[in-house]
């Protein structure tokens, strides 16, 4: 009956936030605390991740074989394949290791910083043949790395993943439900931060000492405590800028990953003092999302789910006009909230200007198109906004560009030896994939970026 109920509650989370973008959203905002990033396809593998464990709890583990020493392996194997691939890269490009770059690749654009690796993704990238999202996506990286490379990193996240669920599985046989829970976590996350992050990332070593303790024993406590310091700094030095963001998302990675353990304890020992330990922690991690929405301004504006979903749900009025921006041409409902005005093409987002003919919501709104609502695919801002670009190339590699529709104005001169400045000026109502979608085509890098003028802002603030 136990492994049922394993099985069946991340089954019906599961369900639930597949047919519900709001719920999908606050769940996001617990499964953030261990692996931040822009989509909602990782909760959503997260849950899978869990009912597959549960579906197969009933089951003996796969042989003897200890296979948390072959995922920490693959893991260190996974981690400096990431390290060879940023080398490689920025040899490329002729920057120095310690950079953070912004990579153009055919229209979409990829960050990266030592702190935070994102080459790993064109691994993904070249497996499922996925380009992602505008923003974020491992498509850029392609061209950088040779394709035998591509196809061992590939082959080797695949494996990396089966010996992570046999890892979790085997663990969750042999100890309780807590330790198991806590177990899986820490794989997923680890795993996820050896694709996107990195070994010097805070979402890879913060997994790390909970794995160590619950493997080893309490007489690693010290040495596991001890990761947390590097942890710690390195998540203040990849994210900076507001403390009170970053005491909350590290507090509520290591409440999330104690808490199932804690309620271990008090199964064993079940007295007052270890309930209201256990108690207190697990309200901590409940409430992290909400304080970190109420207390950093960041995390009021999508990408953050809670900001996303203040963002769906902001109520727009009738007369208004708004910018839709999509990839496919727009096919509105007969019931549709909105008049058609014009569109503007760009090389892969159309923008729909539309006038409002009834009180409506942004989450209304993008129904009629796919697009990811963490990018502002509904925009209401009026007058123009200036993005200041400079590029890896010289000008007279960009001479022949043409500029799409939703350039009013554009500026191209030279920044120095071998690099452009381009000062876009875009349509009211543009967002950063737009501005993106509007950069000269190629594989380039820019290491600089800027808004001039106000950014559009969907923000109900």
């Amino acid at each position: 009956m136990a492994s049922r109920w394993k099985a069946l509650i991340p089954a019906l989370l599961l369900l639930v936030a597949w047919f519900s973008t709001d719920f999908l959203l606050v769940l996001k905002s617990y499964v953030d605390l261990l692996c931040i990033g822009y989509s909602s396809s990782k909760t959503l593998t997260f849950l899978l991740f869990l009912t597959l464990l549960g579906v197969f709890s009933w089951m003996p583990p796969l042989g003897a074989v200890r296979w948390h020493r072959a995922y920490a392996g693959g893991l260190g194997l996974l981690h400096g394949l990431a390290l060879v691939e940023h080398t490689l890269f920025v040899r490329a490009v002729g920057r120095p290791w310690w950079s953070q770059l912004m990579v153009i690749g055919d229209g979409h654009l990829t960050s990266t910083k030592p702190t935070h690796l994102h080459e790993p993704k064109a691994a993904l990238a070249w497996l499922t043949g996925y380009r992602g999202d505008m923003l974020d996506s491992g498509s850029s990286f392609l061209p950088y790395f040779p394709t035998a490379l591509l196809v061992v990193h590939a082959a080797l996240i695949l494996l990396v993943a089966l010996l992570g669920f046999l890892m979790a599985h085997q663990f969750l046989r042999n100890h309780p439900s807590g330790a198991g829970l806590t177990m899986a976590m820490a794989v997923f996350a680890a795993a996820k931060a050896s694709i996107d992050g990195g070994p010097l990332s805070s979402e890879s070593l913060l997994p790390l000492p909970f794995m160590l303790l619950l493997l080893q024993g309490r007489g690693w406590l010290v040495p596991v405590l001890s990761l947390a310091t590097p942890a710690i700094a390195l998540s203040l030095w990849a994210y900076g800028g507001d403390p009170v963001f970053q005491f909350l998302k590290i507090t509520g990675a290591l409440a999330l990953l104690g808490a199932p353990l804690l309620w271990d304890v008090c199964h064993r020992q079940p007295d007052s003092k270890s309930f209201l330990l256990a108690t207190a922690v697990t309200l901590w991690v409940l409430a992290v999302p909400l304080l970190t929405f109420l207390g950093s301004g960041q995390a009021r504006r999508p990408p953050f789910p809670l900001g996303t979903l203040r963002y769906l749900h902001r109520r727009l009025e009738p007369g208004q006009t708004v910018y839709l921006h999509h990839r496919q041409p727009l096919k509105p409902r007969a019931d549709a909230p909105y008049q058609p005005v014009r569109t503007y093409r760009g090389r892969h987002l159309w923008t729909s200007e539309v006038k409002l003919t009834r009180s409506t919501t942004t989450a209304e709104l993008t129904r009629d198109f796919a697009n990811n609502p963490h990018h502002f695919p509904a925009t209401w801002a009026s007058g123009t906004t200036t993005y200041e670009f400079v590029a890896n190339v010289s000008p007279d590699q960009l001479r022949s560009w043409k500029p799409t529709e939703h350039i009013t104005e554009s500026h191209l001169t030279s920044a120095g030896p071998g690099l452009s400045k381009l000062e876009l000026s875009l349509r009211g109502g543009a967002n950063m994939d737009v501005a993106v979608d509007s950069l000269p085509p190629g594989n380039y890098v820019l290491t600089h970026f800027r808004i001039l003028s106000h950014r559009p802002d969907s923000d109900p603030e």
